[in-house]
């Protein structure tokens, strides 16, 4: 039997990390990189990639969120071109082919999969971690206060269909959406899905020592207000943060416009420091080294990344707000939470 070369699919840096992940287990499995690594592609949006892939195996798409470049798409076509020639070239002359994506929502993710399971006879369809969504499959809702909604799926249904990208709408949830799943490569098996019809590959993430004494929060309560329990934080549990560590830092979330904690710590003049809200958690707790990480209304997947990277040696707290709606998923949030050791407290 011929070998099966893996096509990745990426648009973010954790996705990336997870796919050096499967790389890095594969490359254990066979005890080499130089034989296999040629079987490695990536389709990305990113300009920083994973490591042993080859440069002529890389196939980066730009994206720009502009009137003036969504006209050029539906005339042009330049990216249907862009990703057809790639998989010509460098994926269809292969007689076993496995594509890893994060999920089908995505335009090119969405385009790529169902292309190749209309075409290929030996396809094998796979899905990686790209965060907490995938540990309780969660579902694509019709309701718009969720994250993963059927508007956002109609949307990209449209944009998808104008600019040549062939889109098939998916509905239900994250890893039922797939017509066909053979694999699922997982950092917690535990807490996947019982009834998930797929083969589940462990896979270990990278991990790193923890330096320095620091602390960083996040702070996330979409469509609802939170300031009454950001106070309330203030006034009870900030005093509890151990004063002698050396800094304490702020990552405000890339979502959020009218941030209430950054106007508290300007306020009441906190001596926290105020850090780019762009950066991934996870790369910020090394540049200012931390060895805290304190969540406060949101069920962070970064906080599970960190727990995978840093073990024991990190201390992981989550605030949940009193007052905030308990969804459909909420208990197994709190088991997963639960699983990752993550000290979990209320604030009323």
């Amino acid at each position: 039997m011929s070998t099966v070369i893996k096509l990745f699919i990426s648009f973010n840096k954790n996705q990336n990390n997870a796919i050096q992940d499967i790389v890095n287990h594969d490359i254990i499995k066979h005890k080499t990189n130089d034989s296999i690594k040629n079987n490695f592609f990536l389709v990305t949006t990113m300009t920083n990639y994973p490591k042993y892939f080859p440069d002529e195996n890389i196939c980066v798409l730009k994206f720009e969120k502009s009137i003036k470049y969504f006209l050029n798409e539906i005339y042009h076509k330049s990216l249907l071109h862009q990703i057809n020639v790639f998989l010509s070239d460098h994926i269809l002359v292969h007689r076993n082919i496995e594509v890893i994506t994060p999920h089908l929502m995505n335009i090119p993710s969405n385009y790529i999969v169902n292309k190749l399971y209309r075409e290929c006879l030996n396809i094998i369809i796979s899905n990686y971690p790209d965060g907490i969504a995938q540990l309780y499959d969660a579902k694509i809702r019709w309701k718009y206060k969720y994250d993963l909604n059927i508007y956002k799926v109609l949307i990209r249904y449209i944009i998808a269909n104008l600019i040549g990208l062939r889109y098939k709408l998916v509905y239900g949830s994250i890893l039922n959406s797939y017509k066909r799943l053979n694999n699922t490569y997982t950092y917690a098996k535990d807490l996947l899905p019982k009834n998930l019809n797929s083969n589940i590959i462990q896979i270990t993430h990278n991990t790193k020592k923890v330096i320095g004494k620091s602390v960083i929060i996040i702070c996330f309560a979409p469509r609802f207000s939170i300031a009454h329990y950001i106070k309330t934080f203030f006034d009870v549990q900030y005093p509890k943060i151990d004063q002698n560590i050396s800094k304490i830092y702020y990552k405000p979330h890339p979502a959020v416009a009218n941030d209430t904690f950054q106007t508290l710590i300007r306020k009441y003049d906190y001596p926290i420091i105020i850090i780019d809200k762009n950066e991934l958690l996870e790369e910020s707790v090394t540049k200012y080294q931390c060895n805290q990480v304190i969540s406060i209304g949101t069920f962070s997947t970064a906080l599970l990344n960190l727990r995978l990277i840093y073990g024991e040696q990190i201390q992981l707290t989550m605030f949940e707000i009193a007052g905030q709606a308990k969804g459909k998923n909420y208990e197994a949030l709190i088991r997963i939470i639960d699983y990752f050791k993550i000290d979990r407290h209320i604030l009323h």
